[in-house]
């Protein structure tokens, strides 16, 4: 029997071994899915860095940020961008708030899935999908646009 990848001393009643089998197309699927998945987590946070210094997004959701770039671009100096990009709202937009709604989903998913079933879990993270699009495409402010990113990460 194989254990962490050595094989144990006990006899084994079904002496097959993970490690010698072929792949299967349900297997490829399913690794090709997870990957899939890692990889929009990685361009999804990509997005959000690239979006969070552009001149017009800056402009409607976080004026202050876009007065201080304003203020560094005039003075031509070798500003910090870090000062220039220091805030909250906007570190909660990007990063913290995503982790503590994962975190938070890692456990109530987990729960829904163990009373309800996987159908009916991931239909309602389907549907906590679409409001989470329709928050985003439709942010009037800065509260609406971290709630729909908040429903569309998890």
């Amino acid at each position: 029997m194989p254990i962490g990848g050595l094989s144990s001393s006990l006899p084994s009643a079904t002496p097959t071994s993970t490690l010698h089998q072929r792949l299967t197309p349900h297997a490829a699927l399913s690794i090709a899915i997870a990957a899939s998945g890692g990889a929009l987590f990685g361009w999804d946070l990509g997005v959000t860095g690239g979006v969070s210094t552009s001149d017009s997004f800056l402009e409607k959701f976080f004026p202050e940020i876009a007065a201080r770039k304003r203020a560094a671009k005039q003075k031509e100096s070798n500003a910090d961008p870090y000062c220039v990009y220091d805030s909250q709202s906007l570190t909660l937009f990007t990063s913290s708030a995503f982790l503590a709604a994962a975190l938070t989903t890692l456990f109530v998913a987990g729960a829904v899935t163990r009373r309800k079933g996987r159908r009916f879990s991931m239909a309602v993270a389907g549907f906590l999908f679409c409001v989470g699009i329709a928050l985003c495409a439709g942010a009037a402010d800065l509260g609406m646009l971290i709630a729909g990113r908040l429903l569309v990460r998890d």
